[in-house]
């Protein structure tokens, strides 16, 4: 039913041809779950690409098209993924302490990774795409109403 559904982080590719987004069942409820999803918009065909009982959030699209950077956030610590659409391999690049959400992705190489403590920013770090490097920028310690914000860099 649509009360048990909620679609969040909705994501378009590229290519402009297929959505991304995460769909929470049971929103309101103790025992709900979350699903990444995909849409491909001429076809309207739509697939689940995986599936949670903890949160998945902030699918992030490579700027091939080929993968999907997400983040599934557990009790104490976070996974950050990278899912290859051709072939459905998931990897996990890193696990980041608390709750992290995907920010930007900086010359198809960087996650932009921010994590949240309770609801306020607690840290920065960039998560490298291809090998799961993690670099912690900064500690941010900013409350929940002031999200961090953060621009590309110009190619090189």
């Amino acid at each position: 039913e649509v009360w048990e559904r909620e679609p969040r982080d909705i994501s378009l590719s590229p290519d402009n041809e297929k959505i991304s987004f995460v769909q929470f069942s049971y929103p309101e409820q103790t025992n709900q779950s979350s699903h990444l999803m995909l849409i491909d918009v001429l076809s309207n065909e739509h697939n689940e690409l995986d599936s949670s009982q903890d949160d998945i959030t902030s699918p992030i699209w490579s700027n091939d098209g080929k993968s999907l950077f997400y983040t599934i956030q557990g009790e104490k610590e976070s996974q950050v993924i990278r899912l290859n659409l051709d072939s459905g391999e998931e990897v996990v690049l890193y696990s980041l302490p608390n709750r992290a959400v995907l920010s930007d992705l900086i010359n198809a190489e960087w996650l932009v990774t921010g994590t949240i403590i309770d609801t306020d920013w607690d840290s920065l770090y960039l998560v490298n795409t291809h090998n799961g490097t993690v670099v912690k920028v900064s500690t941010l310690g900013y409350g929940h109403h002031v999200e961090p914000f953060l621009g590309s860099l110009p190619p090189q």
